[in-house]
């Protein structure tokens, strides 16, 4: 069953080199799943005193434990769960009190990807697009766009100039289904399936990667 997730795009910035998933487990409050590794990907168990994923009180008591998925490449890293808030506490309270250098989200040129997109649809579509609007001063701050392929309509080609898109989802060209929601601040997001979703998350990373879009230290095609 399809499972939402989300998370970020992180870069150990000035690593020695490959990021282990010992590396990122080293706070007593996590434990690597390792019967569970698969297609690429290490799955930790995240143990909190404190409700992450709206919980109820009355049920539910202490400590509640989170499934967090991680894929590494180099210094870079992927770390998701079933809410982003889980991923905040994780990455602030847990990893970057005993990894040094902290970890670092990368930061991704979405404006730029909405525009290469628009004018080169070869093989992703737009499903969603967030935009900031300086051009229209206070009467207009934001704008936000969904469809079956937004980069295609008439009147978002007329008016993507005069905006700054900070968060878009990705589709596949040929069925128009969307794969993966990316944010300039390396937040992603999608419905976590299979070994197929995972890949395709990964090309889509490869593909801003191969566009200079992403920027951090990342040259390298995921493995």
């Amino acid at each position: 069953m399809a499972q939402l997730v989300n998370g970020y795009l992180l870069f150990w910035p000035g690593s020695p080199g490959n990021i282990k998933i010992e590396d990122l487990s080293q706070s007593s409050n996590l434990r690597i799943m390792s019967n569970e590794r698969a297609y690429g990907w290490d799955f930790m168990e995240f143990k909190s005193n404190i409700p992450l994923d709206n919980e109820d009180h009355g049920i539910l008591s202490p400590p509640y434990l989170y499934k967090i998925m991680c894929r590494r490449s180099g210094p870079r890293v992927l770390l998701l769960s079933t809410g982003k808030k889980i991923v905040d506490v994780l990455i602030e309270k847990e990893i970057n009190t005993t990894l040094s250098p902290n970890l670092r989200p990368a930061h991704l040129k979405i404006n730029d990807l909405v525009h290469l997109i628009v004018k080169s649809p070869d093989r992703y579509l737009l499903t969603s697009v967030y935009c900031r609007t300086p051009a229209y001063g206070a009467d207009l701050q934001s704008l936000s766009m969904f469809g079956d392929d937004v980069g295609n309509a008439e009147l978002f080609r007329e008016i993507m100039d005069r905006m700054t898109a900070y968060r878009c989802g990705l589709g596949r060209l040929r069925d128009r289904k969307e794969i993966v929601r990316l944010g300039s601040d390396g937040a992603i997001s999608f419905f976590w399936e299979n070994e197929r979703r995972a890949k395709e998350v990964e090309s889509t990373l490869n593909y801003l990667k191969n566009n200079n879009l992403i920027e951090t230290d990342w040259n390298e095609v995921l493995k």
